[in-house]
């Protein structure tokens, strides 16, 4: 094979190397923003979809509910929170 035809190969094989390493660091960012905060982790927030400038989080309304039956604002302001900082990772 010519050295001409074995570099798209390579390339390509680099590429997948470098989308596997983002991957497994999205995997790492979902794990310390579920759980590198305690009252994240205790709140039950889940990180949904992660990618390069999308966020998607779900929080549980038991647990997280006040005395008149809405979301305490702490709560809603986490959900706010956390996939704004997430953004810029």
């Amino acid at each position: 094979m010519s050295p001409a035809r074995e570099l798209p190969v390579k390339a390509s094989l680099a590429h997948m190397e470098r989308e596997t390493e983002q991957d497994m660091d999205l995997e790492v960012a979902k794990k310390m923003l579920e759980s590198g905060i305690r009252f994240v982790a205790n709140s039950g927030l889940k990180v949904l979809e992660l990618r390069r400038g999308h966020v998607k989080c779900l929080m549980p309304f038991a647990g997280n509910g006040n005395h008149i039956g809405t979301m305490y604002a702490g709560a809603l302001f986490t959900l706010a929170e956390i996939p704004g900082g997430a953004l810029f990772l």
